[in-house]
């Protein structure tokens, strides 16, 4: 399972995917809040809103390949 972090805009209901909060921050998206202040937020267990974003943490699954013999 991989950690995925979900970045909504709630002006425009856009939704992105990012692999880690550096790359949220990297986005040059205005999210209203400091890379510290992400980083100290237990995003697992509460995600963090202000009045420009939510920012949420989850896990993407995937399928197991079975190598061919």
């Amino acid at each position: 399972m991989i950690k995925i972090i979900h970045l909504e805009i709630k002006e425009t209901k856009e939704h992105y995917y990012f692999g880690a909060i550096k790359a949220l921050f990297e986005s040059g998206i205005d999210l209203g809040v400091a890379i510290d202040t992400i980083y100290r937020k237990k995003l697992d267990e509460k995600p963090y809103e202000n009045q420009k974003v939510i920012i949420r943490q989850g896990t993407l699954v995937k399928t197991i390949q079975k190598s061919e013999t």
